[in-house]
């Protein structure tokens, strides 16, 4: 009897300890991330967002950039994919860009999803590769290359420190069902699922309606900075 209960306070003091030695903030970002990811993005998360009632009125801020996708390809050079908003003094809701200009509001727990895979992507290793690139292995050669621009999650870090800390994650050769790695990568084999997962997801906003090059021209003269 005296054994176990020594054992169990031995338990509740290593416990307390482990507890305790971990920062407030990594338990509370942890925390947020779990409860984000508990609700998945719909494949068609795009075309079930609302649209913008008006989208010229929309104004693009450095400051509420979440997260920014170009595409490197033989035949589309640093083209435009998507652009995500925080939530700001304006738009009370988040806000995607998509590939031909649409301006949609999304709904919170989607937005929330995303910026918790774009946390998780963050924290991967780099690849020491041009751009921190992830090639997936493909028979062809020459396969686009998505680039992820990533910010911090938080928006009441200032401006300098949020520069400092833009990351870009690129993968090469994306299709949606392969994800074996053309060699080892910072000890991965296949890509990490939250990057594949990310991916596969902005990649939807890649539509092909006609484009709005008033919302574009603003919108790129935000999120070019980071090319």
């Amino acid at each position: 009897m005296l054994r176990t209960v020594v054992l169990a306070t031995a338990t509740v003091a290593v416990t307390y300890i482990l507890l305790t030695s971990i920062p407030l903030p990594y338990l509370a970002q942890n925390f947020l991330f779990n409860h984000q990811m508990s609700q998945p993005v719909s494949a068609s998360w795009v075309d079930e967002a609302r649209p913008h009632p008006n989208p010229h009125a929309f104004e693009p801020t450095q400051s509420s950039l979440a997260l920014s996708v170009f595409r490197n390809a033989p035949v589309e050079h640093e083209g435009f994919t998507l652009a995500l908003f925080h939530p700001n003094d304006v738009e009370s809701e988040p806000v995607a860009v998509t590939r031909s200009g649409r301006v949609l509001y999304i709904p919170t727990t989607t937005f929330g999803t995303l910026l918790g895979l774009v946390d998780q992507v963050r924290g991967l290793p780099s690849t020491e590769t041009f751009r921190n690139t992830w090639s997936i292995q493909q028979d062809r050669t020459s396969q686009p290359i998505e680039r992820l621009v990533t910010f911090p999650t938080s928006t009441s870090i200032s401006a300098n420190d949020r520069a400092e800390q833009v990351k870009e994650i690129g993968v090469q050769g994306f299709d949606g069902t392969k994800s074996a790695l053309k060699k080892e990568t910072a000890g991965f084999t296949s890509l990490p699922e939250p990057l594949f997962e990310l991916t596969g997801l902005v990649l939807k906003a890649r539509d092909e309606q006609t484009e709005d090059r008033a919302v574009l021209d603003k919108v790129r003269g935000v999120v070019d900075r980071w090319l």
